[in-house]
């Protein structure tokens, strides 16, 4: 007898609506709608991530990312992407302390970090990326 096994649901019209999959120490669920995926693992034994949700959405025939949350003994983390699966905020709770770690990133539309911003504790501050070649360029 195999340590995997698999449950997988159909809609009326034969398209996969919910795939469960057991594996040794975890549990994958994947489930379908339209053109949205939601995976979710379970690992129960796994104290610093037993719990993360990713939630998917089908663009030019590939799953991207566009949130993510997971669940340990210590941290809650929310992520959410861009549709180009790039990171554009992140939200860090740490249970024990109640302390929040937040970052929002402002993208170009190639998806390049030009600009972000940073809270912890209530402090917040900021980055940003420059080319420095142009920025000598009209200072001197």
């Amino acid at each position: 007898m195999s340590d995997y096994s698999n449950i997988i649901e159909y809609d009326k019209k034969g398209r996969t609506v919910r795939v469960e999959v057991y594996e040794p120490a975890i549990i994958i669920n994947y489930e379908y709608n339209n053109d949205v995926r939601i995976y979710t693992s379970k690992s129960p034994d796994n104290s610093s991530n037993h719990l993360e949700t990713i939630t998917q959405k089908k663009i030019n025939k590939e799953y991207i990312d566009i949130e993510k949350y997971q669940e340990g003994d210590v941290y809650d983390v929310m992520t959410r992407y861009d549709e180009f699966g790039n990171e554009i905020y992140l939200t860090r709770l740490n249970k024990k302390t109640s302390s929040i770690y937040r970052k929002k990133t402002i993208r170009n539309k190639c998806g390049i970090a030009k600009i972000w911003f940073e809270e912890y504790n209530k402090i917040i501050n900021m980055g940003f990326k420059v080319d420095i070649k142009k920025l000598l360029k009209k200072t001197c």
